[in-house]
């Protein structure tokens, strides 16, 4: 566990030594998972020679809750202490004991307000700018040496932090990238082949029939319908008689297509049946009022689907991948 590794170097870094304090150029932190799904987060304090220890962790006070509570560790005895429920308050006392803002006062233990924000300090005047800005510039340069000493990486351009929950302790990597691309290829690739390769089975060339024959009676009264509207005129009864007929055959198409809608079509079947066909037929018969209309729509929604499936399929197995290089 990160906490177990976390307490064994904030014991290793507070050990060494003829009694004299470390003096600290740099802070890092961890983040890690209580055993409860709570999330934490361990701050170190980094000295001269490249040695952290943990000086402050937070824990979030309910699982996925996103507020935290921070506070010293009993096992780090230099310093003030420190209660907070914000990252600022951590943030400045951690400066603090890397000898910016209140050191004096941190070093000589005296009680420090760490919950607010840390003065704005400005360059010249009576606040000694160019002191502060020397010292200031003195221990960014001593932290990107410790950094380098740590091996630490820099994250990659594409990793944004906004995106992210917290939940990965580390950004993606060059190889990390490379194995998902790799990955996907491979997955698009065995779908590719399957669509080509998959022969049709029993099952689907039963639906296949049974779905060709309801589309069969659909196209067959859309069409006597168009005839009756271009004849001549005809009985109430007879109105209302062709009405019903309609919106059963309605019904029905509708079910017939949602079915072919949820059906694996591979190019085995597009090929070895007539449903393309008929699918186009009954698009073609339908009207765009609002009995016909949603057919009209399931009709073209599944033949984009097809075409699709069969460019990118088809599209997947003409390209030619290329890997790109082995990370240096």
């Amino acid at each position: 566990m990160a906490a177990n590794r976390a307490s064994d170097a904030s014991g290793a870094g507070l050990s060494r030594g003829g009694g004299q304090l470390p003096k600290f150029v740099t802070h890092s932190q961890e983040k890690f998972v209580f055993p409860d799904g709570r999330r934490g987060i361990n701050f170190y304090l980094v000295d001269r020679a490249s040695v952290a220890s943990l000086a402050v962790t937070g824990e979030e006070r309910d699982t996925r809750d996103g507020h935290y509570s921070y506070h010293k560790v009993s096992s780090f005895d230099i310093g003030p202490p420190l209660t907070c429920g914000n990252l600022v308050g951590v943030h400045r006392w951690l400066a603090a004991m890397c000898g910016g803002v209140g050191a004096a006062a941190t070093a000589a233990g005296a009680a420090l307000s760490f919950g607010k924000h840390p003065p704005k300090h400005k360059p010249g005047g009576s606040q000694g700018g160019s002191k502060f800005h020397a010292q200031r510039v003195a221990r960014l340069e001593a932290a990107r040496d410790v950094s380098n000493a740590l091996g630490k990486r820099r994250r990659a351009a594409d990793y944004f932090a906004s995106e992210h929950t917290g939940d990965d302790v580390d950004p993606p990597t060059r190889s990390t990238r490379r194995e998902e691309r790799e990955a996907r290829w491979t997955l698009a690739r065995t779908r590719a082949l399957a669509f080509v390769r998959e022969g049709m089975r029993a099952d689907v060339e039963d639906a296949m029939s049974r779905i060709e024959a309801v589309l069969d009676d659909v196209i067959e009264t859309l069409a006597a319908r168009q005839k009756s509207h271009h004849g001549g005129s005809t009985s109430k009864k007879e109105k209302a008689t062709a009405s019903e007929t309609r919106r059963g055959a309605t019904i029905a198409a509708v079910d017939a297509l949602k079915e072919l809608h949820a059906t694996h079509v591979s190019l085995a079947v597009l090929d070895g049946t007539n449903v393309r066909e008929r699918v186009m037929a009954t698009r073609d018969a339908c009207d765009d009022d609002d009995e016909t209309g949603t057919v009209r729509k399931l009709c073209e929604s599944l033949i984009a689907q097809w075409r699709g499936a069969l460019r990118s399929h088809v599209g997947t197995l003409a390209a030619r991948y290329e890997r790109p290089p082995p990370p240096p």
